[in-house]
């Protein structure tokens, strides 16, 4: 069952099997003319736990936490004062249960609509082109570094590939762990190799 409703506490929900509390955290921000807050939402995995960052309105997702031991306290250092509860945003929501179906082993629903909603702040044209490279690469397929720099026309870009995955703000849904060297190594990863190994496992793409 996906996580539904975001944890205030590192204290919380360190088992997969724990029901979160209904108490996200939210964070005012100006953007502009306007005003919009930050949310966040923690989702439980058998890794630890995972995040996601969605501002709103509209609802734009902003980062996605691998899942890591200390999520929570890195979150709580954006929200040192969670608000009450805020019902998700259906796109939120999707995404939320997505990501808690994938570190669950289950079939995911197709991701494209969610391209749509997500910011990529100051990324270049070339990095986003890196990007929806990655994103297009199927369940339990994997890419090379060179074949994603060939895909967008850069095929010397092999080492602008690995700096622009370092920096991919949507982990899992922008799919970097399915990079991988060409001599078919991992190579490196965000979460780490080990993470990186075990999501490849879960697809069964070694």
């Amino acid at each position: 069952m996906a996580a539904k409703a975001v944890l205030k506490s590192a204290k919380l929900a360190r088992s997969p099997s724990k029901k979160p509390d209904q108490t996200p955290g939210s964070l005012d921000l100006n953007q502009g003319p306007g005003n919009f807050k930050l949310f966040y939402q923690i989702i439980p995995t058998a890794w630890g736990e995972a995040a996601v960052l969605f501002r709103t309105p509209p609802c734009i997702i902003q980062e996605i936490f691998l899942p890591s031991p200390n999520t929570a306290t890195r979150i709580q250092h954006l929200f040192p004062k969670p608000e009450s509860f805020c019902p998700l945003p259906p796109s939120a929501d999707t995404l939320i249960q997505w990501i808690s179906d994938y570190f669950m082993g289950k079939p995911v629903c197709d991701p494209n609509p969610m391209w749509e909603w997500l910011d990529f702040g100051s990324a270049t044209r070339l990095q986003k082109a890196v990007y929806h490279a990655t994103f297009r690469i199927p369940y339990g397929q994997t890419r090379s570094y060179r074949q994603i720099a060939e895909a967008v026309g850069s095929p010397g870009a092999s080492r602008f590939v690995g700096n622009t995955m370092a920096k991919n703000p949507f982990p899992v849904l922008i799919p970097c762990h399915r990079v991988i060297r060409s001599n078919g190594s991992p190579g490196q990863f965000g979460g780490g190799v080990d993470l990186k190994l075990k999501m490849l496992e879960i697809e069964a793409a070694l």
